[in-house]
């Protein structure tokens, strides 16, 4: 007999799943949402409230203001703390006047960071070929670097107009850099259709789920490519990380899937990083 009507839904009980968030923000923001998270401290308090195990933490000034400031900022707010990992910003176009991408790349590892967080420019975001990039996609894949994609095209809906990575973008990053890891952050479901054809082509490429609200999205996808092309992210602290859990927990797959999307797929890419 069942103990709870969860465990009759989708039989892991509520405690033992690894997650392991990929997409988190801490730090200070020009205009708060309802919620923040200031402090290293913060943070945790509501992964232990939501049953979350680990994080991968970008710093809200390296997103907003500076990357070398806010990337350094985030591994002090984190020392000390083995359940937070760094994730760093760089940036698609770099300038003559900072150093080698493939000397920021060993830095960041030499740092313990071993995934970065990427965002369109503000000015022709969907030139990502490597004359404009210098270097950065062979620098990321060489390494196996797993890059989170943050608002590309696939995570907007319809009506939102601002520039991000194309579906083309993504769709030649991936096959021309099929070491690469390519992670979508917020999938959006009215970009399934779009998608499906780049999952069947590129193994390389992922979906964070945080937003992914299609009915039985999650059974569609571990169906059709299998639970592995699955990463857990909450978009935490501007969305609650409610909905994330839900569709992880309650989703109709195997033990087995439901483990490997809350936190074994990106320990794996994790652990697949060549640091040296």
């Amino acid at each position: 007999m069942f103990e709870s009507l969860q465990e009759f839904l989708c039989g892991e009980s509520m405690t033992d799943l690894d997650f392991f968030d990929c997409n988190c923000y801490l730090g200070p923001v020009n205009r708060p949402p309802l919620w923040t998270y200031p402090s290293a401290a913060q943070l945790l308090a509501d992964m232990d409230h939501f049953g979350i195990r680990e994080a991968a933490v970008t710093h809200t000034i390296a997103r907003d203001y500076r990357q070398e400031t806010g990337n350094r900022a985030v591994l002090e707010a984190l020392e000390g703390q083995p359940r937070l990992h760094g994730c760093w910003v760089l940036k698609v176009h770099g300038d003559a006047f900072e150093p080698p991408i493939a000397d920021q790349v060993d830095e960041m590892l030499a740092a313990g960071v071993r995934v970065v967080r990427l965002l369109p420019p503000a000015r022709h975001p969907y030139v990502l070929a490597d004359w404009a990039t210098r270097g950065l996609w062979g620098a990321l894949a060489e390494r196996r670097i797993p890059v989170l994609l943050t608002a590309s095209d696939l995570a907007k809906h319809p009506d939102d107009r601002t520039a991000g990575f194309s579906a083309e973008n993504v769709y030649t990053l991936c096959r021309e850099h099929p070491d690469l890891p390519v992670i979508i952050l917020r999938f959006n479901y009215t970009s399934t259709r779009v998608t499906l054809p780049i999952l069947e082509r590129c193994p390389n490429l992922y979906l964070e789920i945080s937003y992914f609200t299609l009915h039985r999205g999650v059974e569609l996808i571990t169906r059709l490519f299998g639970a592995e092309r699955l990463i857990f992210g909450t978009g935490a602290p501007v969305s609650n990380p409610g909905l994330a859990l839900a569709l992880v927990r309650y989703a109709n797959v195997s033990d087995a899937d439901r483990r490997a999307i809350a936190g074994e797929n990106f320990r794996r890419l994790l652990e697949g990083v060549y640091s040296s």
